[in-house]
């Protein structure tokens, strides 16, 4: 049983591009959506990508924009607002979708812990250890050779081989991601997952949001240590290292063989380039463009050798 697009459009103040009784039931990102789902345009790039994805069931559309043909739109003031709106009335789906009726593929040589939960359209894949009170959500792949340490939560994930989980650990969480409405918060629902590939290593009491709009990607040979948050839609390059109570905020993209020291901050939206060193308890907060260098300090960081001319020059204020 669906909810009729009319009424969501009524309830979101919005307006149909034709009358319609199309019955929805769920909330999509346009790649993915079917004809009975909802989804969002933001921007006037997406208008050409609507017309390619006409499979959706109805689409937000800003006020302005013209919807294409064949498309059910129901234009509003804010497409993302209203999306994050009708997640009171339609689940959100995820980018890859399970039926409900699949059973878990678990290989006959993994071995499964007491007490875990492996919920239907989960796969584990062969020499696969799973450990007491673990829970493996609808959907979630492990790799082969995996060790998934006791009580760690894995949904909206998808995991490649000889993969560490540390023991507590939270992957595929859902992710930090609100839009204003007046004087409060709505929260936007993450449609993407969580792609990890081969041999990372996760330590204990890490969490790992799922993407909103793009799956949030832990590359190659990855260490986190423990008590790492990776925040939603981020990118983390092969071979870097992690270290730990790390926060690595939203849509941030580290690039390979960097090493990110304990405590450091990294705000939403940064980029770090390639094999650059942030040193324990710095704060980043505007992009690191140039490779192979090291950066020191909280306000924000700086290149290491004149963060400690400038600590230099405050020791010596008091001289003056």
């Amino acid at each position: 049983m669906g909810v009729d697009v009319a009424w969501i459009a009524d309830r979101l103040g919005g307006r149909l591009s034709e009358s319609s009784d199309l019955q929805l039931t769920g909330i999509a990102p346009l790649e993915t959506a079917t004809s009975s789902d909802l989804s969002s345009v933001s921007n006037d790039s997406d208008a050409p990508y609507v017309a390619r994805c006409s499979s959706a069931g109805a689409v937000l559309f800003p006020l302005a924009k013209a919807a294409p043909a064949g498309v059910v739109a129901i234009f509003v003031a804010d497409p993302i607002l209203a999306c994050a709106r009708a997640t009171a009335w339609l689940p959100v789906c995820s980018t890859v979708r399970q039926p409900e009726s699949v059973s878990a593929q678990v290989d006959s040589t993994a071995d499964i812990g007491p007490g875990c939960v492996i919920e239907p359209g989960a796969i584990i894949r062969p020499f696969s250890r799973v450990g007491a009170l673990t829970f493996i959500g609808a959907g979630t792949r492990l790799g082969a050779y995996c060790v998934i340490d006791s009580n760690v939560t894995i949904s909206n994930s998808q995991l490649g081989n000889r993969i560490r989980v540390g023991a507590g650990s939270r992957l595929g969480t859902a992710p930090l991601s609100l839009v204003r409405d007046g004087a409060q918060w709505v929260t936007f629902p993450g449609f993407a997952e969580v792609t990890i590939a081969d041999d990372v290593v996760i330590g204990a009491n890490c969490t790992i949001a799922r993407g909103v709009f793009k799956a949030t990607s832990i590359g190659r040979r990855v260490h986190l240590d423990d008590q790492v948050h990776i925040g939603h839609d981020t990118e983390l390059g092969d071979d870097t290292v992690v270290a730990g109570a790390a926060t690595i905020a939203g849509s941030v993209r580290i690039g390979r063989g960097c090493i990110i020291g304990g405590r450091v901050g990294i705000v939403d939206g940064v980029s770090v380039a390639d094999a650059v060193t942030v040193t324990a308890m710095s704060l980043v907060s505007k992009s690191i463009v140039r490779a192979n260098t090291c950066h020191t300090g909280a306000w924000p960081a700086h290149p290491s050798r004149s963060w400690w001319r400038s600590v230099a020059r405050l020791m010596r204020a008091d001289k003056i």
